[in-house]
């Protein structure tokens, strides 16, 4: 008995890691098909493709609408503690924005600067495993209730996908400062990404500047601390020099706001809070209003 329950989780465990993988690519190809289908001549369409710091420094796409009179048109693609691979190896978005290219395509710099943690791992932490998890138990009470041996049930809710051009949830709280010295430690820690014009990233952004995209790489701050700590810490110069690859191989801009900003924008040692959101967004359509300006946008 306890051998067929196990096989039988297992068994929605693996069909819910499927499934989950998937849900990101059903989110996101009709998303741009949409936009892709609605163009015109009059609105620069842009895409930000990111993490959870897109989702929580980024405001929805009718904010930017209203702030550049309708100029422009932002479609955030966010995946919560998403890497490289999250977009290319697992989930191909990289390769539906070939198929629906938008005119800008604004790429969160940490997803090509930093070795970031592979979100789809299995440890303890991990985020997927505890939303499959979820996912898998109910895939195993849907074959339960089909199979008669339970009784029907309202399905919970689905784990969250976080690829979307929707609203995400931003705490007001600001951080309590007292880990600044072990988030520095970690920062530190991290690996400088190598340069592979073999990856299916650089492949994908060589198509994309022959179809006429300008590439954006698009800073997310953190507090000011935590900003000298990587840009003026032991990979600094390493960090520069990668940017500046980008942009030489690509013809890339770098967009990077002013700054400084402090402890009471975020609310944990990354992600904006609504005070935060507020300022980032704001710079960002300042930044979209100028490059947007029929006289000014010369990298279509």
């Amino acid at each position: 008995m306890l051998v067929g329950i196990g096989v039988l989780y297992g068994w929605g465990f693996l069909r819910s890691v499927s499934a989950y993988h998937q849900e990101v690519v059903t989110a996101a190809r009709p998303l741009l098909q949409r936009e892709w289908q609605a163009r015109t001549d009059s609105v620069t369409r842009v895409v930000i493709l990111g993490s959870s710091l897109t989702g929580n420094g980024v405001m929805p796409s009718a904010f930017f609408t209203q702030q550049t009179k309708g100029r422009c048109r932002v479609v955030r693609l966010f995946r919560i503690g998403a890497n490289l691979e999250s977009f290319t190896d697992r989930a191909p978005i990289l390769r539906y924005l070939q198929e629906y290219p938008p005119d800008i395509l604004c790429i969160e710099e940490n997803l090509l600067l930093f070795n970031l943690k592979d979100w789809s791992d299995l440890s303890p932490d991990s985020f997927l495993l505890r939303n499959v998890a979820r996912y898998s138990h109910q895939l195993v009470n849907r074959s339960k209730e089909s199979l008669g041996l339970a009784p029907a049930g309202i399905d919970a809710d689905r784990p969250s996908v976080g690829l979307q051009d929707v609203d995400m949830p931003v705490p007001t709280t600001p951080w309590d400062t007292t880990q600044l010295a072990a988030w520095v430690a970690e920062i530190r820690q991290r690996e400088v990404r190598p340069f592979a014009p073999r990856h299916a990233v650089h492949q994908v952004l060589r198509a994309l500047r022959r179809q006429g995209v300008r590439i954006v790489l698009l800073h997310f701050p953190r507090p000011a601390p935590l900003e000298k700590a990587i840009y003026n810490g032991p990979d600094g110069d390493s960090l520069r020099y990668r940017l500046a690859q980008y942009q030489r191989a690509y013809q890339a801009s770098y967009w990077h706001e002013p700054g400084p900003f402090h402890f009471r924008h975020f609310y944990d040692n990354a992600h904006m809070n609504l005070q935060g959101r507020a300022l980032y967004s704001a710079w960002l359509a300042k930044q979209l209003r100028q490059e947007t300006h029929p006289n000014l946008l010369t990298a279509r």
